[in-house]
């Protein structure tokens, strides 16, 4: 684990030190110095496993923040694969067709595919400003003689100004980055094997997925789609961690028997009479 993390921190470095040239994006000072200093402790070999699992983590959620199509988003990517590579073995992928769990996964895929999505429009402005120009007038020097001369005139000319509005994503909202960290933290705890940790920290999923609803709010109300398909999965990671929290998690259906049991029955109607 200690190895393929540290390919992970090689890669954060050349994205980080990528990403602060002037043409590319980046997650900011404050987040490459620290994604900076996680990645020097990992290098150490002293990094425990939480630790290095909440590495994965904020790997996968900046790589989320930084999916555009260029040379900047390619370190990300490659940094991602090793960080889930090297805490792959830790989450048991089975419990996806159990119980409840299919909620969080198509929950948290709908919270983080949604932040692409349109949530907000800043409105096109119109205003105008004058041009100057000369006017042709008739001029009376001192000595009271006329003349035709000209005068500048600074409102002469009436030029319109058109600034057009455009959409933005959920990914231009504060807290974006939060809120995709959440989203997969809550589905990599549904994951993790360790059921005795699973449950000394049942009550956190149920604190993020209240969170994710109450950000969600702040477009819910607009007429785009983006807002309203992250409410949908932040509904689903909540429900799925308040079973959790009661100790239901297992649920009531088994998606692996109710495969079977259509399987069977297919198998039953398809058998020659």
């Amino acid at each position: 684990m200690q190895k393929t993390a540290s390919k992970s921190t090689a890669w954060i470095i050349v994205a980080v030190v990528l990403n602060a040239l002037p043409w590319f994006g980046g997650p900011g000072w404050i987040w490459s110095a620290l994604l900076l200093g996680a990645a020097a402790w990992i290098r150490t070999g002293k990094a425990s496993q939480w630790q290095i699992v909440l590495w994965a983590l904020v790997v996968c959620a900046h790589t989320l923040d930084n999916a555009y199509v260029g040379l900047g988003a390619i370190p990300w990517l490659i940094a991602a694969f090793y960080a889930l590579l090297a805490v792959w073995p830790l989450f048991d992928f089975s419990k996806i067709k159990r119980g409840y769990a299919p909620y969080a996964v198509i929950g948290a895929f709908l919270c983080l595919f949604s932040l692409y999505w349109t949530w907000g429009r800043v409105p096109g402005l119109s205003s105008s400003t004058f041009m100057g120009g000369l006017d042709l007038k008739m001029q009376v020097d001192a000595n009271g003689n006329s003349y035709l001369g000209t005068d500048y005139n600074p409102t002469k000319y009436l030029m319109p100004i058109y600034y057009p509005g455009w959409d933005f994503s959920g990914r231009a909202l504060n807290g974006s980055f939060t809120a995709s960290l959440i989203a997969l933290a809550i589905l990599g705890w549904g994951l993790w094997r360790n059921e005795a940790k699973r449950y000394n920290t049942r009550l956190l999923p149920v604190v993020g997925s209240v969170f994710l609803l109450m950000w969600s709010f702040v477009a819910l109300a607009n007429i785009y789609v983006g807002p309203k398909l992250f409410f949908v999965g932040a509904l689903g990671l909540g429900f799925y961690s308040l079973m959790a929290l009661r100790g239901q998690q297992a649920g009531k259906f088994d998606a692996a028997d109710v495969t079977a049991r259509v399987k069977a029955e297919v198998g039953k109607r398809t058998v020659p009479r």
